[in-house]
């Protein structure tokens, strides 16, 4: 399961400048019957579906999020001090 989401965080995914994209027309990561399978096995554990869903986008998502926002980060702390620098 972690693995079809982390398919889709990279490939169909991306946060640059701040901004998110989704690729709509993503190619799929999992087969059509496995998709089902998973699915299913979700339907029918209820107090499962509702932490599954938001641990695996969550864990799978931060580290590429933070390294676009940790590279802006850095530019805005060295832009900082160039400036501070001729003050």
């Amino acid at each position: 399961m972690i693995e079809v989401q982390q398919y889709y965080w990279e490939n169909c995914y991306s946060f640059v400048g701040g901004i998110e994209s989704y690729l709509l027309n993503c190619p799929n990561g999992i087969s059509n019957e496995n998709s089902s399978k998973v699915v299913e096995t979700i339907i029918h554990q209820l107090d499962l579906k509702p932490h599954l869903t938001e641990w695996a986008s969550t864990i799978v998502s931060i580290p590429s999020n933070f390294e676009t926002q940790n590279a802006d980060a850095q530019l805005t702390i060295t832009l900082i001090d160039a400036e501070l620098e001729h003050r």
